[in-house]
Parts: C-alpha cells; structure tokens; sequence
C-alpha cells in the first residue's frame, strides 16, 4: 500500500471514528458564553421587573393609609421578595456557569453538551430554550430530576427516565 492510500484508508477510519462517536464538536468557549449572556440578560430583566414593582407599589410614607392599602402592600411584599429571588438565583447561576469547565468531554458531566434522541442540553444550569450553533438547547443542573440517569454516560449509551427509553447520540 502507498503512502497516500495509507493517509486516505487513516483518513477514513478517522472520519467513520467520528460518526461512530456521534460527536459534534462545537465550540463549548462560544456556548459557554452564550449561556454567560443569557444569564446577564435575564437578570438585567428581572432587576428591571424589580425596581418597576417597586416603584409602584411602595406606600409613601405621607399618604394616607387604610386596611386595604395594608392588604395590598402585604401583598406586594410577597411579589417583592419573588422578584428578589429571581434576581438572586440568576446571579447564583452566573457564578455557577463562571466556575464550570467546558472543555470537550466523551461522558455527562457539567459542562457537557449532550444530544439525547435528537434534542440539545448542556449540563451547568437551568435555563429556557435557546439557540447555539443552529440547534436549540436547554440548560439543566445536576439538580434536574434526569441528571442522575445521564452522569458518566457516552455516546451510544441508553437509559429509561419517566417510563421512556432515551439514547444519547453524542457527548462534547
């Protein structure tokens, strides 16, 4: 065999290698980040919700007030302290995503980019929906109910969750 039919047959194996493995080699840096923004994102809105309620629902301290307004403001404190957590848990979730490595990786583990049956996820922490790279992803933390089925597993591995047979296509 030549040299060049030796480097084409290497070439191949590599390539059939590839698609055996199911990998989908993207940019975990660019993903990181566009989880990173969409963190900043949702906590510039939920700040901006914030001091919007709270503007118009503070009881100046020269009006008067009856037992309804109480009743209200009671109430408004409760969507208050909803909204300050919202706030709090984003932050939470910037730090988190701060602290997590996304090199590339063959098996589930935070920072992870898995696809299973098809959809998108990365493993750091809970998100909506979003874009990357032409796929839509969801975030989930090692908190999500399915975690626990997907740590430590590779391309090509099964697993049963919700009465429902799951195969992970490939692992980054």
């Amino acid at each position: 065999m030549g040299e060049a039919q030796s480097w084409l047959l290497h070439a191949f194996l590599q390539f059939l290698n590839l698609i055996n493995t199911n990998t989908f080699n993207m940019d975990k840096v660019k993903l990181k980040q566009a989880l990173i923004e969409l963190e900043k994102h949702t906590i510039d809105e939920a700040e901006i919700n914030y001091e919007e309620f709270l503007n118009v629902n503070l009881i100046n301290k020269g009006d008067v007030v009856d037992d309804d307004d109480l009743s209200h403001h009671t109430s408004s404190l409760e969507v208050s302290n909803q909204l300050d957590v919202q706030v709090h848990l984003h932050q939470e979730h910037l730090e988190a995503l701060n602290k997590i490595s996304f090199d590339p990786t063959e098996v589930v583990q935070p920072g992870a980019a898995v696809n299973i049956n098809g959809r998108f996820m990365v493993v750091a922490v809970s998100t909506p929906p979003f874009n990357f790279d032409g796929k839509e992803f969801i975030g989930i933390s090692v908190q999500a109910p399915i975690y626990p089925y997907l740590i430590g597993k590779k391309a090509g591995d099964t697993f049963q969750f919700n009465g429902r047979d799951f195969t992970i296509k490939s692992v980054d």
